[in-house]
């Protein structure tokens, strides 16, 4: 999709939610016309309200196998979201980062690291979005910023991690670069009708990827992989919690694929990372 193809036809962003904001605001930069559908209480309300438009931005909170959407859809309606729109239209490199828990964390990881590697030798304190040695990082998605405040400054060389949600990546249409897949447990069950189809929207990060992209994933969520996961030093990494050796080691990976060589950056940042807030965060001792 892109923005030309977008101007004079019927558009309505469904729900007005964190996600969509951002695109609202953009729309209206570069004079694209849309109206917004907002505030329903059930999906079902939906029903019938979206049958009239070209093209639809759903939010990740309405189901792309909602009802409402699919009727739509039947009816010629193209399905789009924020994330599709920016997939098409980012000129920079993608790491993506999925997974059921530690998604944040890990994505945070990812984008200091990388920031840190673009600042060499100086190793000087982060500047998300500042530029260093030719080369900006972004982080974006349901952490950091939203996609559409720096699209206009990216670059083919630059980086851009993001978060994605199950929600996001239902009918996700292009995949990143990198592809971060960690552990996926149950969850959001009340969005989706089973656990398979959680986990299909997960993976589904990775369906288009090419032979020149990448995929680090969990190694329960592949027998074959099994025995061979890597996982971080507890000794070497900052973060509180057994199970962020399993991110830290994603995080790497994910790191050196974007060729990020210097293993001294890597270290230096994951033995400061102390994590995110309200993530087992050091609140007070007593006594």
């Amino acid at each position: 999709m892109t923005l030309e193809a977008l101007r004079g036809k019927k558009i309505a962003i469904v729900g007005m939610g964190v996600n969509n904001k951002g695109l609202a605001e953009y729309f209206r930069e570069q004079g694209i016309g849309f109206e917004t559908i907002d505030g329903w209480e059930s999906r079902d309300e939906l029903i019938g309200k979206l049958d009239n438009y070209d093209v639809i931005f759903r939010t990740p909170g309405l189901p792309y196998l909602s009802r409402a959407v699919q009727q739509a859809k039947e009816k010629g309606v193209e399905i789009y979201s924020q994330t599709k729109l920016f997939f098409d239209l980012c000129p920079a490199k993608i790491i993506g980062v999925t997974g059921t828990k530690g998604k944040g964390t890990t994505a945070t990881l990812i984008y200091e690291i990388l920031k840190t590697n673009a600042l060499r030798p100086s190793l000087a304190p982060l500047r998300r979005g500042g530029q260093a040695q030719g080369q900006k990082v972004f982080l974006a998605g349901n952490i950091g910023e939203d996609p559409f405040q720096f699209l206009d400054k990216l670059g083919k060389d630059d980086w851009v991690i993001l978060e994605l949600s199950s929600f996001q990546l239902q009918d996700l249409h292009k995949s990143p670069h990198i592809a971060v897949v960690l552990k996926i447990t149950p969850d959001h069950l009340d969005h989706h009708k089973t656990f398979e189809e959680y986990k299909e929207a997960k993976m589904n990060i990775t369906k288009f990827q090419t032979a020149g992209d990448v995929v680090i994933q969990n190694a329960e969520l592949d027998p074959r992989l099994r025995g061979g996961g890597g996982k971080g030093s507890g000794s070497e990494i900052g973060l509180l919690g057994k199970f962020n050796e399993a991110n830290v080691a994603a995080a790497v990976a994910a790191a050196k694929a974007a060729g990020v060589k210097d293993m001294e950056v890597v270290r230096k940042v994951v033995r400061g990372f102390k994590g995110l807030p309200h993530r087992l965060e050091f609140v007070a001792e007593k006594k």
